[in-house]
């Protein structure tokens, strides 16, 4: 049997959905917030069809002052980053899936067929493709003229950034059983950290590919696939010379950029990944509560409840506060010291399945549908 067709993925959702009644899976309701923080719609504009519920790694992007999209029909479109105001729109035959990314003068993009794109920036003509094993689900990431792709057979590719030409691959392979998703690799000094379905994290050298380390975040056990599932698909970050990562049904830990050596951890399943502030580290647990976590130890500084059931994305921070989306639309704002809710607006009646992105002091949100949304937290 060849190996692709041993694969099975899954979203979380639908695997919780399999053994819960309606009662349990019910989303919790919101309630009002007293003296709520004034947050400014600054523009708000469809860019296309969105992802729709495949859960594809469709993200707007921000650079060189403008705002790109893109959705899984084949749209990409830029407008001003500002005023949301459309500068140019292209209509193309690749079913997009993730990214885009802004590197450069370009726009890099992937696709469900298995390739990834390069466009003009400026009036988005097509520079470049270059074919990789499988579906792609992590937007690329770039840095020292290299594109780095995860694709979803679990194989990390290294391209050419002017031309697409492949210059390495690494391949990990994927277990049989695994959540429908991939993470974001993560660049920084000549290395490309990302974490694999199977529980580990990797770095690799970005110029040729070379392992420099690798590290067990989780082990997998269990009576049955689904419970040995220990993904690691969600937002990594580092701060000076430490790497944070979340794994489901694994920890929430602190590795040595260096050398991978695990400095903290903490038991907690996630697949949506973090964010840091100075002294935070912020999670979004795979029940939809969300945590802060002391940075230097990994203890516990608050938690917030209140969301069960509401498939919270992965948390940002935006102007001192932590937000998340949810399956209905809403973007929520958190007090980044207590974790009490402080804001919240309606992006869209479709769900927000990724986090949210800040550029400078605007936030940044994008619908299933399609739809995005800029704001700005007001303070006079």
């Amino acid at each position: 049997m060849s190996r692709w067709p041993l694969l099975l993925l899954i979203s979380l959702t639908s695997a919780c959905s399999w053994f819960d009644g309606d009662e349990e899976t019910r989303p919790a309701e919101l309630v009002d917030i007293e003296n709520p923080i004034r947050i400014k719609e600054i523009w708000s504009k469809d860019f296309g069809d969105g992802s729709g519920d495949i859960r594809l790694g469709l993200l707007p992007t921000v650079g060189k002052g403008k705002v790109a999209a893109a959705d899984a029909e084949g749209d990409l479109a830029t407008g001003d980053a500002e005023t949301g105001k459309l500068i140019w729109k292209i209509k193309t035959d690749h079913p997009f899936s993730a990214g885009p990314t802004i590197v450069d003068d370009r726009i890099l993009i992937g696709s469900r067929e298995g390739a990834i794109l390069a466009f003009s920036l400026e009036d988005g003509t097509e520079l470049w493709q270059s074919p990789v094993s499988s579906e792609v689900l992590a937007p690329p990431v770039a840095q020292d003229g290299v594109v780095v792709i995860r694709a979803l057979d679990g194989r990390i590719f290294g391209l050419d950034e002017s031309n697409g030409q492949r210059l390495w691959v690494y391949d990990r392979g994927v277990p049989i059983l695994t959540l429908r998703g991939s993470g974001r690799p993560l660049v920084r000094a000549g290395i490309v950290f990302f974490g694999t379905d199977d529980g580990k994290v990797v770095a690799l050298r970005i110029a040729d590919g070379t392992v420099l380390w690798e590290q067990a975040l989780a082990a997998s056990a269990g009576r049955t696939e689904l419970e040995r599932l220990v993904d690691i698909d969600g937002a990594m970050a580092i701060v000076a010379s430490e790497l944070y990562v979340t794994g489901y049904q694994g920890r929430v830990a602190a590795l040595a950029v260096d050398s991978g050596r695990m400095l903290w951890v903490q038991d907690m399943s996630s697949h949506q990944g973090l964010a840091v502030s100075r002294t935070q580290l912020v999670v979004t647990d795979a029940d939809s509560s969300v945590w802060a976590l002391d940075r230097r130890s990994g203890g516990t500084m608050w938690k917030q409840d209140v969301f069960k059931n509401r498939q919270l994305t992965g948390p940002e921070i935006h102007e001192g506060y932590v937000v998340v989306g949810d399956s209905e639309g809403y973007l929520h704002w958190l007090s980044l010291e207590e974790g009490t809710q402080q804001g919240r607006v309606k992006l869209d009646s479709e769900p927000i399945h990724l986090p949210p992105l800040v550029k400078g002091d605007i936030l940044y949100a994008m619908s299933a549908g399609g739809h995005v949304g800029a704001y700005r937290i007001v303070t006079e």
